[in-house]
């Protein structure tokens, strides 16, 4: 059959959370970009009970992060504009516990209280609750998002080689019937976030170095998403034994459909088949609960955990990005997280900025990627999780198109940074994540926020502090509009700047300056 040749300015391989996400980016900046995806069908399986916000863990709570967004994530759906929908798609709240003791398996009196407390939203981090959101139902959401975008995804497609020619990326696709066309897609630029499994990264000339999760070589995770009748839907049963412990999880309670995890060895599991009854019996014989009953699966899976990543994440012009890039086990709840929405792509795309631009992607993502496996790594051998699994302190102080010259970081060593890419600290500087700062007035009487204004999607035009801030910026009114969107949004940064500069000349009282930020 002869070829069909398309050209376009993005292809995105793989079109799980990673490559949505990234796609809706591209889009809302202007950017034409196509996205195609092996699979025919849409992933209805979730290794994660939902978008969790927060990260203080009391035994399963490790396990209701896996695939989990925390703040970070939540602020990049809001920069998407897709908060509402994944609002109106929430399950339950944070349910409370019930634990069984060992031996005998038998119901704690009472219940363990929430999985966490609670906490009011901070000014500067302003989402502080645990949402319950199916990883099918995220996906369904910025499937809908790509659609209003004016993007549909390619299904039965996947990539089969690529060659650079003449500044741009061939690309080789072919569908998954046996009679389709080759064709070949002519890009500048192409993303692979196609998985582990992928073919991307083979493409590129890098493999992913593995190293166990586990020492046990029968240690393993089983995974479920299924409907147990005359299971309370009330609370997360919990179950801890010496070989296993289990944590079936509501996240239905119309359908009584449940999470479920179960980790530990002597499970009896054909690695690639896993028994759909096998919850059931495993159920049985660690909880004593008669009448329970489960249905068959509505997806159920099973893996022996590994971590590891590789050495490089790009390379002319083609990108590694989520799962393509590395492994950790789904109980470190980084899954999304480790995607960052690449607005540099843009702006070179755009002609804005030059493509040397790019060479930074792995000088900034590498460091914050290798300490990410290290800490999900740790979870094997430590009793909790460490609070910089949230995602907030992630920072990229030691990139070489980063200044700051008023903090501690224009003293230490690019190793020194490098290794609190995960914990930035309470001192904001350069690099670090912005925090939001609520309560800005726009013109005359339009409230806004910080991350409001930060949006590469938006542009307002003015931007006036608060009244508590208003005596330091007397009246007057900071322009944001600039010739290009860059020059813009280093304005908007400009309002922090200012403000961090009062609080050390004494001008500000850091009480005013917490509200603010």
């Amino acid at each position: 059959m002869s070829q069909q040749i398309s050209k376009i300015p993005v292809l995105i391989v793989g079109a799980g959370p990673t490559g949505l996400v990234l796609a809706s980016t591209l889009l809302k900046q202007g950017i034409s970009c196509r996205i195609i995806e092996k699979s025919l069908s849409n992933h209805v399986g979730t290794r994660g009970a939902g978008i969790m916000v927060i990260d203080q863990l009391i035994l399963c709570a490790r396990y209701l992060n896996m695939n989990s967004s925390k703040p970070r994530s939540l602020e990049m759906f809001k920069f998407l504009g897709v908060l509402p929908q994944l609002q109106e798609s929430r399950g339950l709240d944070m349910p409370p516990i019930q634990l069984y003791e060992y031996p005998g398996w038998q119901p704690i009196v009472g219940v363990a209280g929430p999985l966490m407390p609670k906490p009011a939203p901070e000014p500067s981090k302003p989402f502080a609750e645990m949402w319950f959101v199916s990883q099918a139902k995220l996906e369904s959401v910025l499937r809908q998002e790509l659609l209003t975008l004016g993007c549909a995804i390619e299904p039965g497609k996947h990539l089969t080689s690529l060659t650079r020619h003449e500044g741009c990326i061939h690309a080789n696709i072919r569908g998954e019937d046996k009679y389709s066309v080759l064709e070949k897609a002519e890009v500048l630029f192409l993303i692979g976030a196609d998985g582990a499994k992928g073919v991307t990264r083979m493409e590129i000339g890098q493999t992913l170095n593995i190293r166990p999760y586990n020492d046990n070589v029968d240690y393993g995770m089983l995974f479920a998403n299924i409907v147990a009748n005359n299971l309370r839907t009330d609370v997360c049963h919990s179950w801890r034994a010496p070989a296993t412990e289990g944590h079936p999880t509501p996240f239905e309670s119309e359908t009584k459909k449940f999470f479920v995890v179960i980790e530990g060895i002597r499970m009896d599991v054909v690695e690639n088949d896993p028994e759909p009854m096998l919850i059931s019996s495993l159920f049985s014989r660690y909880i004593n609960m008669p009448g329970v009953n489960f249905e068959l699966p509505e997806w159920i899976s099973f893996l022996r955990p590994k971590t590891g990543m590789v050495k490089t994440l790009s390379n002319d012009g083609a990108f590694l990005a989520g799962d393509a890039a590395h492994v950790v086990p789904p109980n470190g709840g980084q899954g999304l997280n480790s995607v960052q929405s690449r607005a540099e792509l843009a702006l070179v795309v755009k002609g804005i900025s030059s493509p040397t631009l790019l060479k930074t992607y792995d000088e900034e993502r590498l460091p914050v990627i290798q300490k990410m496996v290290d800490l999900v790594g740790e979870l094997n051998i430590k009793p909790s999780r460490s609070p910089q699994l949230s995602m907030l302190g992630i920072n990229y102080r030691w990139r070489s198109i980063v200044l700051d010259k008023r903090s501690y970081t224009q003293l230490a060593s690019n190793d020194e940074l490098k290794n609190l890419a995960y914990d930035s600290g309470e001192l904001l500087v350069a690099g670090d994540r912005a925090p939001d700062a609520p309560d800005l007035v726009i013109g005359a009487n339009q409230v806004t926020s910080l991350f409001d204004l930060l949006s590469p999607f938006d542009t307002p035009s003015y931007c006036l502090p608060a009244p508590a801030i208003r005596k330091v910026f007397p009246a007057s009114i900071i322009p944001c509009n600039t010739p290009s969107q860059m020059h813009t949004r280093l304005r908007r940064m400009k309002i922090i700047q200012q403000l961090l500069s009062f609080v050390q000349m004494g001008l500000l009282e850091r009480s005013v300056m917490k509200r603010a930020m």
